[in-house]
């Protein structure tokens, strides 16, 4: 089986498969590429994913500021209003695959729809009406999950591979079969079309908390005694739970874009060795914002086209189209399992592997550096000590493009020795 992962933000997706020979390339490897694809789309081109973008880069800058100040310990402190904003995105992302005990999911015995905002409403009255109720899947007699935006997405995800690929290797697994599960069981029937289902997603996650929103659109369904055939009921259906990405969340994004990527325009206040890194700096910072904003400026195109396709009855014509789609659509960043990049083309997107590798080590608290794999793929020697061990300053005698972004991000006389505790 192959196995990847879409890291939010940067985009950029692993997988475990070798795509250096595209004849060696299976439907399994295509498969999973098209999971992880989905992702970058649903990241770059919904509401969701613009406010958990915002969310993991507030988070990962406030752990650098925090390394700055020396107050970092081995996880984020936050202030009692911060922890507050965070919980917004908490609950409107649910559970995810590590959040679920038990990922087989034998009997639903109900639904439960809780109210969060009683939790906030002495502290937080102003903020109170923002929040939406969560949507608690009670199964197996004793297990619950949170089902939410991350639940959504990899449904989605994962449909797109049975409707391509006819992958079944998750078929009875949380959270990929959890929106079939919460249809069945709001709706009272189950949905036999994928594309019904793909909509469903689609429209939920165009909305701050799509676990609620889902949940609505399916009692929609439910009361209206009507099952919708066409993709495009469904978005009507949808169309007053459908929230537009504001000027506020871009310019949000945007501002965390430039602090993750900042760009040094002054010759005097940077290093003459690091000149070469600068016009990938700003290309990469460009490329994220522009691509953010085309994408949302440009989602509804994207959406019909996207509904074209999927509803085009011919299997072949279909995965053609699908193809096409994703090589005029813009790319995201793929390191495979031997360490080897793809980026279209575009080597100048190398970039964003060095945010992508300092969020690995203090957001995930991963020792060693995360781009050892992908310097071992394109050079014959590496040293072991860097590979382990780049944080600490008298190691990184050579110029690498880890060495520039500590640099960058005022990181670059940091000893990172007393972490170890905490990230090993």
């Amino acid at each position: 089986m192959v196995e990847g992962e879409y890291h939010r933000a940067f985009a950029i997706m692993k997988l475990n498969g070798d795509y250096s020979n595209p004849e060696n390339v299976t439907l399994e490897m295509d498969s999973a590429y098209l999971h992880e694809y989905i992702h970058f789309i649903q990241d770059f081109g919904t509401c969701y994913g613009v406010n958990q973008s915002v969310d993991r880069l507030s988070r990962y800058l406030d752990m650098i500021l925090q390394i700055q100040t020396d107050n970092y310990s081995g996880y984020l402190k936050l202030s009692d209003e911060a922890d507050f904003v965070s919980s917004f995105f908490v609950f409107a992302a649910g559970d995810s695959v590590e959040d679920i005990s038990d990922t087989i999911c034998h009997k639903v015995n109900e639904i439960e729809i809780l109210e969060e905002k009683e939790y906030y409403e002495e502290d937080y009255p102003e903020y109170v009406d923002l929040f939406k109720p969560s949507v608690i899947v009670h199964y197996n007699h004793e297990k619950e999950f949170r089902f939410g935006g991350e639940a959504i997405a990899e449904s989605m995800a994962y449909f797109f591979e049975k409707l391509f690929f006819n992958a079944n290797d998750y078929e009875k697994s949380l959270p990929y079969n959890s929106c079939e599960i919460v249809y069945k069981e709001i709706v009272g029937t189950s949905c036999d079309s994928i594309q019904i289902m793909i909509a469903l997603c689609y429209a939920s996650l165009m909305s701050h908390f799509p676990g609620y929103t889902f949940y609505t659109i399916a009692k929609r369904i439910k009361d209206s005694k009507r099952i919708p055939k066409k993709m495009k009921e469904i978005f009507e259906i949808a169309k007053d739970l459908m929230e537009e990405v504001t000027e506020k969340q871009m310019k949000n994004l945007e501002e965390r874009i430039d602090y993750a990527l900042p760009i040094i325009d002054s010759e005097v206040t940077r290093k003459k060795m690091y000149s070469p890194f600068m016009y990938d700096l700003k290309y990469c910072n460009n490329w994220l914002k522009n691509t953010y904003r085309h994408m949302i400026e440009n989602k509804e195109q994207f959406r019909s086209t996207l509904v074209y396709i999927l509803e085009e009855k011919n299997n072949l014509l279909r995965k053609d189209l699908m193809r096409k789609l994703l090589e005029i659509n813009e790319n995201p960043l793929l390191i495979d399992k031997t360490g080897k990049i793809y980026s279209k083309d575009d080597e100048h997107l190398v970039f964003l592997l060095a945010p992508y590798a300092l969020q690995q080590t203090i957001m995930n608290k991963q020792t060693g550096c995360a781009l050892l794999s992908v310097c071992t793929a394109y050079k014959k020697e590496i040293s072991k000590k860097c590979g382990e061990f780049w944080w600490k300053k008298e190691f990184s005698n050579k110029i690498c493009i880890m060495r520039f972004y500590l640099y960058l991000m005022n990181l670059g006389d940091v000893q990172f020795d007393e972490l170890d505790n905490y990230l090993s």
